[in-house]
């Protein structure tokens, strides 16, 4: 299967695909291998384990389509044996309900309001939860109140939980952080209560799940999130946070700041059928961590790692110094929560990261003939235990022409470069897209490789390559 190696990020490139729907240039930011990834299902050979946290690697090389540059990639594929759809741990769930005034409104142009949908989805985790699992409910604007103490399901009155969740209505301003101190209180109060009891049967995964449409602006209720969220995280409390975005995308380096808090996800809703999914379709998966502190690191005499594609360590932001500290260590990846992926037929979801290797400068004949590459994996599981594990792959590539390890890589790397001219052409950098029967090469690179992957899942991105070739004025 594959897991998440977006530290906990969903959403796809939703806001990418809302700007160029309505005929705006989206933000460079908005779009990213990782997440853009996570929509697809790619063939990597080795796409099972047996193992909790295992890799898939593989060596390729391809020619890049506007330089004609022979290009060596090295492959990670994430796996584990975990299936988060059909398992959890038992939870101690906490749901944050922002009522404020803007919930009232419609998500993505259909019939019902979004506060109308999140209750739907309560009442459908609800019936999630298996009789010895708790729940709470908390509602917010700015202030807070309780409206089902934390209790198990069998000792929850179904009738009235239900009666009193219809009567909620949406009014006021919104202040995420009342809603949080008041939801962490309550899940200590449970937890010391347990520790009491010590029964083998309490549940041991604490989960509080934020549902809002708060775009947050204000610095201080940003640190005041992230210092909560922190030390609510921390063992040996584990108390873990998901925020739903609905119909709003929060913060771009907020998100970044709070996914990297251990157990800490966020999903971007923008649409009735995205917030079904997520809360749903998806719930497993939000709340069943696999493990925590991963670490990839990559070491070879001949190579060098000349950046990632769908890592923690592809940045071009704020965190770009610190990105290529790590990658000349030999650091490719490093989430500090690692989620599961659904099961898939043919390969796995998501969970692909390509390092882009370069060779070194020494001139030793020994150095390079010597084509092995070291791969260290370590991870910490939900008790605390540390694995470290060093695997070695080996591949002489003889010709200069293109060779994929699998169709999965290949598709991988059709994608990681569009990511690169999309985003070169929203930053306008004429050095590398600066003519016409370059940016025409790339469109048809990649209806190329649509034909040769044969995955129809493609063509949405290549739409998007046209709608913003013609925004560009680009000839097609």
């Amino acid at each position: 299967m594959g897991c998440s190696a977006s530290g906990g990020i969903k959403g796809g490139n939703t806001t990418f695909q809302q700007s160029l729907d309505a005929g705006y240039v989206p933000k460079s930011s908005s779009l990213a291998c990782n997440s853009l990834f996570s929509k697809y299902i790619f063939n990597l050979i080795k796409n099972e384990t047996n193992e909790l946290v295992d890799l898939s690697l593989h060596l390729s090389q391809s020619k890049d389509p506007l330089t004609d540059q022979l290009e060596k990639f090295l492959s990670i594929g994430l796996l584990s044996s975990e299936d988060g759809k059909n398992h959890r741990d038992p939870l101690n769930l906490i749901i944050v309900l922002d009522v404020s005034g803007s919930m009232s409104e419609h998500l993505g142009g259909g019939e019902v309001t979004k506060l109308h949908l999140a209750k739907d989805c309560v009442k459908n985790i609800y019936k999630k939860l298996n009789e010895d699992e708790r729940l709470g409910l908390l509602i917010f604007n700015t202030k807070s109140e309780v409206i089902l103490n934390l209790q198990t399901k069998k000792d929850i009155d179904e009738n009235k939980f239900f009666e009193r969740l219809d009567q909620l209505k949406a009014e006021g301003g919104t202040s995420i952080e009342v809603g949080y101190h008041p939801a962490v209180s309550l899940m200590k109060e449970q937890m010391a209560k347990d520790y009491v009891t010590k029964s083998s049967s309490i549940p041991q995964n604490q989960r509080i799940i934020f549902i809002t449409d708060a775009l947050i602006t204000d610095p201080n209720e940003s640190d005041a999130l992230y210092n909560i969220n922190f030390s609510a995280s921390t063992k040996p409390d584990n108390i873990f946070t998901t925020f739903i975005g609905v119909g709003i995308d929060f913060n771009t380096d907020l998100v970044a700041r709070l996914t990297k808090i251990r157990g800490s996800n966020y999903f971007a809703v923008h649409s009735n059928e995205e917030f079904v999914k997520t809360l749903e379709e998806d719930f497993n998966y939000i709340v069943t961590p696999i493990c925590f502190e991963v670490y990839v690191k990559v070491e070879s005499s001949r190579f060098e790692i000349e950046r990632t594609y769908g890592s923690e360590f592809d940045f071009i932001g704020d965190e770009v110094l610190d990105s290529q500290k790590q990658m000349k260590k030999g650091g490719v990846i490093r989430l500090e929560t690692l989620l599961a992926y659904e099961k898939c037929t043919g390969g796995i979801k998501g969970g692909v990261v390509l390092v882009k290797l370069k060779e070194k400068n020494e001139k030793n004949d020994e150095i390079q003939e010597d084509n092995k590459i070291f791969v260290t994996l370590e991870y910490e599981d939900l008790y605390g235990n540390k694995t470290c594990k060093k695997m070695e792959i080996e591949k002489k590539f003889v010709d200069q022409h293109d060779e994929y390890a699998s169709t999965g890589v290949r598709k991988a790397l059709c994608l990681s470069r569009y990511v690169t001219f999309m985003k070169n052409l929203i930053e306008e950098k004429k050095e590398q897209v600066k003519l016409d029967i370059r940016k025409e090469k790339f469109v048809t690179y990649f209806k190329e490789e649509i034909e040769i992957l044969k995955d129809k899942q493609l063509e949405e991105e290549y739409d998007n390559l046209k709608k913003m070739n013609k925004m560009f004025d680009i000839q097609k």
